[in-house]
């Protein structure tokens, strides 16, 4: 058995004094410690790690449980790093935009990066035992408890302006979401022997052709781009406590559109600059009241 020395020995000539364990292996540690710039907006992405294992047994091409799983991990996370100002979710992935740091643990990348991949994994896998419970139809082919356990991979970088932070979500929803949805909508018809060559216009027109199926009539619009989390502040009827006087009071809520950002405007800067939705709204304009999951 090798004994690990407390202290690096004293070599002969040497002026350095000697090092403990301890700090040798903080040394180690400390070479692979990245701190974001905390003045320049910060990317946070999360990814579903072997994810097409996992949804295999899931209702095809699109399944909403694991949708609405995707949606209330967002709301979750906006909750948990409330510098963010966005998230974006399609398909097995979530954006968060921050646009002066992430204002946590001193922007330290890989603190925040695998604490945010593992907070994720376990808010996803809570949120969809619960869809799974409240919608059991479809029925997936395997007990859930027989499935290899989802979780989330991370990266996290600085980029230089707010534009392109939007230019990177436009990204993800031009690129990766269009591209997911238009794969998984063929799919679902043809084999990847008769789609193999063929790109996404090629394969919408096939479904319409062969199948009778319209691309963005049959795909529902998350499918389509996915969806917008987003803080919001909405206009509630309150009752003055002092005077029992009924009158409207301005509260902060977490709002989902299922939509995705497809264009570079200055509608689309706002979205992602601005704290809540850039626009002051009634509870009931909104499809999706999210209730974020505390956690302590």
């Amino acid at each position: 058995m090798v004994i690990e020395r407390l202290e690096q020995p004293v070599v002969a000539g040497s002026e350095k004094p000697r090092m403990t364990l301890a700090a040798r292996m903080k040394q180690y540690e400390a070479a692979t410690e990245i701190n974001l710039e905390p003045s320049q907006p910060v990317i946070l992405r999360l990814d579903g790690h072997a994810f097409s294992k996992f949804t295999a047994s899931f209702s095809k091409p699109f399944d909403e449980r694991l949708h609405k799983a995707m949606v209330k991990t967002c709301a979750d996370l906006l909750d948990s790093y409330p510098a963010a100002t966005l998230a974006y979710t399609q398909s097995d992935e979530i954006t968060l935009v921050f646009l002066n740091g992430v204002e946590s643990f001193n922007d330290r990348a890989m603190k925040i990066v695998t604490l945010a991949a593992g907070f994720c994994s376990v808010h996803f896998y809570s949120h969809l035992i619960t869809a799974l419970a409240e919608s059991p139809d479809p029925p997936i082919k395997k007990d859930i408890g027989s499935l290899p356990l989802p979780h989330f991979d991370g990266r996290i970088f600085n980029v230089p302006t707010v534009e392109e932070c939007l230019n990177n979500v436009l990204w993800r929803c031009r690129g990766d979401a269009v591209r997911n949805s238009v794969s998984a909508f063929a799919r679902s018809f043809f084999s990847t022997r008769e789609l193999h060559g063929k790109n996404q216009e090629e394969m919408i027109e096939m479904v319409r052709r062969e199948k009778g199926v319209v691309y963005r009539e049959a795909v529902p619009r998350w499918a389509l781009e996915g969806s917008i989390v987003k803080k919001t502040l909405v206009e509630l009827e309150a009752v003055n406590k002092k005077t029992g006087e009924r009158a409207i009071a301005t509260r902060t809520r977490t709002m989902c559109e299922d939509r995705g950002i497809t264009e570079f405007s200055d509608a689309s800067l706002a979205l992602v600059k601005e704290k809540h939705w850039p626009w002051l709204r009634k509870l009931s304009e909104f499809g999706h009241v999210l209730t974020v999951r505390k956690t302590y």
